[in-house]
């Protein structure tokens, strides 16, 4: 009775070929890919995509502060405006008033 080998599986082939520890290797390898991949799909992605919708809604933020700012420092001008011809205004007319009572015996 001949025994006839069995085909071999490819992993032993690969074993015999190239070696345990490059083999492990490249296991090691295929896993660590596997793991990056994972991580940066499950963990890093959406944890880049919720800062930038952070970043989003501060920049928003930030424009609203802006234009409430602005219109703030234009109120204040009109108001500085009016408190000068408001102020020119009185003092005309305590000058006038000055003048009747100078003017009356």
């Amino acid at each position: 009775m001949s025994e006839e080998a069995a085909p071999k599986q490819w992993w032993v082939s690969a074993i015999e070929k190239l070696g345990v520890p490059t083999v492990y290797l490249v296991i090691l390898t295929f896993a660590f890919w596997r793991v990056a991949v994972y991580v940066a799909t499950e963990v890093i992605a959406p944890v880049v995509t919720a800062h930038v919708e952070a970043l989003h809604a501060h920049i928003e933020v930030a424009k609203a502060l802006s234009e409430t700012i602005d219109d703030a420092r234009e109120n204040a001008r009109a108001s500085l405006l009016r408190i000068e011809k408001s102020t020119e205004e009185a003092l005309k007319n305590s000058e006038e008033v000055l003048q009747i009572l100078k003017d009356k015996p």
